[in-house]
């Protein structure tokens, strides 16, 4: 059975990829938005949006392990009771 100390470290890891994910989608998006910055340095379009879709990606699925966590916290701490 998990611990709880187990699940608060897998919640806090959960939380750091959804800000690190975060972090590189307002870098992405400000690419997409400077698109004409980015051409002339010979940067293109591409990259950035399929990033982009991969950071929604991740932060979604890490928003399905906080939900998974929290639940195992719910039935820990009601064998707990």
């Amino acid at each position: 059975m998990p611990s709880v100390g187990n699940l608060q470290s897998g919640l806090q890891s959960a939380l750091s990829g959804i800000q690190r994910e975060l972090r590189s989608a307002a870098d992405n998006a400000s690419k997409i938005a400077n698109f004409q910055t980015e051409v002339e340095r010979g940067g293109d379009l591409v990259e950035p949006i399929v990033d982009l879709k991969e950071n929604l990606r991740q932060v979604k699925a890490l928003r399905k392990v906080i939900n998974i966590t929290d639940e195992m916290q719910d039935e820990v701490l009601d064998i707990i009771a």
